[in-house]
């Protein structure tokens, strides 16, 4: 969770520190959606199209790290 660094927080500040606690959540959710996934095709055996899936996923989940972080 953001950290509230003023030593008065505003209603602003608690909103945002939260949404951020949102969205960070929501990322970990979708990423661990994406695995579980992976998961359960790798149980059943793959087909050439699950390999370019799978791919994509990895570059989406590359790009999402990316623009989490701020650039390269």
């Amino acid at each position: 969770m953001a950290t509230i660094k003023r030593q008065r927080a505003t209603v602003d500040d608690y909103v945002a520190a939260l949404i951020a606690r949102d969205r960070a959540l929501a990322e970990r959710a979708t990423r661990d959606a994406a695995i579980n996934q992976l998961a359960k095709r790798a149980a059943q055996g793959y087909t050439l199209m699950d390999h370019v899936e799978t791919v994509v996923v990895i570059i989406i989940l590359a790009i999402v790290g990316i623009m989490k972080t701020g650039g390269l």
